[in-house]
C-alpha cells in the first residue's frame, strides 16, 4: 500500500487516484463517445459513419477498460476479499470503479453493436 495516503477523522484511509480511474474517467469517456457518435451519426448521413465510430468506440473500449484495470489492481493492494471491513473507502471505492467501468464499457459495446447492425441514418 501507499504510505503517503491521507487519514479521514475516523481512521479510515482515503484511496488514492488509481482507485477513483474508472468513476472518473468511464463516464466521461462515454459522454465524450455519445455525443461524437450522435453528431457523426446526423452531420454524416449521407457518407458511412461506421469507420470513425468504430475506431472511436474500440479507442473508448480501451481508455475505459485501463481505468476498471486501474481500479481492480488499487482493490486488490488494499486487500480485496481478505479485508473484513466491509466499509471502507480503500475497498469500496476501487470495486465501484471497477463496476462503473464495466457498465458503461458495456454502453459503449452496445452502441457500437448497433452501429454495425443499424444501416446508416436508420429512422
Amino acid at each position: 500500500m501507499n504510505g503517503s495516503k491521507q487519514r479521514l477523522a475516523f481512521g479510515m484511509s482515503v484511496p488514492g487516484w488509481r482507485a477513483w480511474a474508472g468513476l472518473v474517467l468511464a463516464p466521461l469517456v462515454w459522454g465524450i463517445h455519445h455525443q461524437l457518435g450522435s453528431n457523426m451519426s446526423y452531420a454524416a448521413c449521407h457518407r458511412d459513419p461506421d469507420a470513425v465510430a468504430l475506431i472511436a468506440g474500440i479507442i473508448a473500449l480501451v481508455v475505459i477498460a485501463a481505468a476498471g484495470w486501474l481500479g481492480w489492481l488499487s482493490w486488490k493492494s488494499a486487500g480485496g476479499l481478505e479485508t473484513e471491513e466491509a466499509d471502507s473507502l480503500e475497498v469500496f471505492i476501487p470495486l465501484l470503479s471497477v463496476m462503473a467501468a464495466t457498465l458503461f464499457a458495456l454502453t459503449i459495446f452496445v452502441q457500437l453493436l448497433a452501429d454495425l447492425i443499424l444501416p446508416p441514418c436508420f429512422g
